[in-house]
């Protein structure tokens, strides 16, 4: 308890004062420039080889892409769904035009 009591007056008086680095700045910059330099493509733009980080509208101008990719694939997909059923549903309205039982009842329309 005693030693407690002795090291609070001494840690509240105590200051920490760092020594100034010679050439910190300079070497923080090296180090910041070196790893820009080798890091010039990012990502999609690697795989690509692209440099990505000077085109701004690179990623817009690819998502863009992708979302009109996909909506031609699935405007093609329900076309092509549409064609396939065309002839079964027509078949069934041709039955249930010329069958007389099923000329009576009630039926919905898609």
């Amino acid at each position: 308890m005693n030693d407690e009591d002795s090291l609070s007056p001494l840690l509240k008086t105590w200051r920490h004062q760092p020594r100034e680095a010679p050439g910190f700045n300079r070497s923080v910059w090296t180090r910041l420039q070196a790893e820009s330099a080798s890091r010039k493509t990012s990502g999609l733009g690697h795989l690509l080889h692209f440099p990505l980080a000077r085109a701004r509208w690179a990623m817009p101008v690819a998502a863009s892409l992708a979302l009109l990719l996909s909506l031609a694939a699935g405007s093609g997909a329900a076309l092509a769904y549409e064609s396939f059923t065309l002839k079964d549903r027509m078949a069934g309205e041709y039955a249930r035009s010329i069958d007389p039982l099923q000329m009576s009842a009630p039926h919905a329309h898609p």
